[in-house]
């Protein structure tokens, strides 16, 4: 690539960026998770959301397969982005153990 050509800064999901704890740094909080995630705590679900990600972590990439087949039909009813990022963490298990971060997060926040 030629001089001065500017890359562009690559899309980086909201789930998939670092889990960062509470251990990291006493003094600081972690960043605020998705609105999904803070909307999953409001309606109780966090719980039953992490024992059904530590049960089913194993299934995670077909679970992201279903999700990206699915996202076109399951658009209508929930945020697409919000589909893809799920997809996106069932992905990788990186990815699994960033998702379960921001539920536990928002759970101790609750």
């Amino acid at each position: 690539m030629g001089k001065g050509m500017v890359h562009p800064a690559p899309q980086v999901s909201l789930i998939a960026r670092p889990c960062y704890t509470h251990q990291m740094n006493a003094a600081s909080e972690p960043p605020l998770p998705p609105d999904w995630v803070r909307e999953l705590r409001a309606r109780g679900w966090v719980r039953p959301l992490l024992a059904l990600l530590d049960a089913l972590e194993p299934l995670g990439p077909l679970g992201a397969g279903a999700l990206w087949i699915a996202q076109p039909a399951l658009g209508t009813l929930i945020s697409r982005r919000v589909l893809a990022d799920i997809a996106e963490a069932l992905e990788t298990p990186e990815g699994i153990e960033t998702l379960r971060c921001a539920l536990q997060d928002e759970e101790r926040r609750g």
